[in-house]
């Protein structure tokens, strides 16, 4: 009698079970993110084409599927959405809303995608954002404001790249700084992930360099250094407008008098600034001329435009400073070493 028991709750059971999977939606979880090439669209095969190469889905909409879920007990259709969402970052979700102003002018679209493939082939595949959703403006809100993208502006989220159109400057200017923009970006984002690696980094210039003025760190006058970081970058010689002659710079009791001895008076503050293993200052606007970088992660953003602005003579340039190669070395052996991207045009390098 017990055994015969025993074969009747089992059978309950078993129909149980089978009950219970014939009421359970099922929901097959796949990859939505695949890009594939049966589309006639001109854009649409460039997307397909750049995936192909690349394996970067690239979207001109937030909502990239949209799929069957279930027929609900009312009898309609359950639809399950995927969507672009920006609100999560390298450190966790911001909690703001997003809006988008859509691209949807063909040759806009091409264009971005020209954009996209030539910043996807100056970097490595350590950089590939996981996706890049390209619109005309971006808007994110929360409570405490908003913050508002077009003009060409972009944004390095944690799994999408968002790019906006609407571009302020000529084309072929955009196609040549706008790529350089998004991989330097894109490397000081995830470059702090590195960061056992970059302990060495950190403690390599002592602590009470930072956030100092240049005058009471060098005993060089102030002024010196704010009129040569004015002309650090770029080579904005002044010329007097009565005379036409060159204004003069001065640094570290020399004077510099036309445009082609600027070089010089860069090697100058080079060879102080390196002193302390700084490539600039300050990255308050304004303040890189009067301070020293003001923490260690403005130093780091130094060092990464510096490399990036000079990726094959930056040991020409810093070569005599023991203490900015040091630094070097470190950030190097994690871009090249760790991250593998290559961004010297040498044996090693991909560009």
């Amino acid at each position: 009698m017990r055994k015969i028991l025993y074969a009747f709750l089992l059978i309950g059971i078993a129909w149980g079970c089978a009950k219970e999977d014939s009421i359970e939606p099922k929901l097959e979880l796949h990859n939505l993110y695949v890009i594939t090439g049966n589309s006639t669209d001109s854009v649409q095969k460039r997307i397909f084409q750049i995936y192909e190469k690349y394996n970067v889905p690239v979207y001109f909409n937030d909502t990239i599927a949209k799929e069957f879920l279930k027929i609900n007990v009312y009898g309609d259709t359950v639809w399950r959405y995927e969507t672009v969402d920006m609100a999560w970052t390298f450190s966790g979700n911001e909690g703001r809303t997003y809006s988008y102003g859509y691209m949807t002018d063909p040759a806009e679209q091409m264009f971005a995608l020209d954009v996209i493939e030539k910043f996807l082939s100056d970097v490595g595949e350590a950089l590939y954002p996981y996706s890049i959703f390209v619109a005309d403006s971006a808007v994110a809100a929360n409570a405490q404001g908003s913050t508002i993208w077009n003009g060409g502006a972009f944004s390095v989220g944690y799994k999408t790249l968002l790019m906006t159109g609407n571009w302020e400057e000529e084309k072929e200017f955009v196609l040549e700084r706008l790529p350089f923009e998004i991989v330097k970006s894109s490397l000081q984002k995830k470059i702090v992930n590195y960061e056992a690696q970059l302990e060495y980094f950190y403690g390599a210039s002592n602590a009470s360099w930072y956030d100092k003025g240049w005058v009471g760190l060098t005993a060089i006058n102030d002024y010196d250094f704010f009129t040569l970081f004015d002309a650090y970058w770029e080579d904005p010689w002044q010329y007097d407008d009565w005379w036409g002659t060159p204004h003069n710079q001065t640094f570290n009791g020399k004077t510099y008098y036309f445009p082609d001895e600027l070089e010089l008076a860069r090697n100058d503050l080079r060879a102080v600034m390196g002193r302390y293993g700084f490539v600039n200052g300050s990255t308050i606007s304004g303040m890189s001329g009067m301070n020293t970088p003001q923490n260690t992660s403005a130093d780091l953003e130094n060092f990464i435009n510096e490399i990036l602005n000079h990726p094959d003579d930056f040991e020409t340039l810093w070569g005599s400073s023991p203490l900015v190669m040091e630094k070097y070395e470190i950030l190097m052996n994690i871009i090249e070493g760790e991250m593998g991207v290559y961004l010297r045009n040498d044996e090693t390098g991909t560009n």
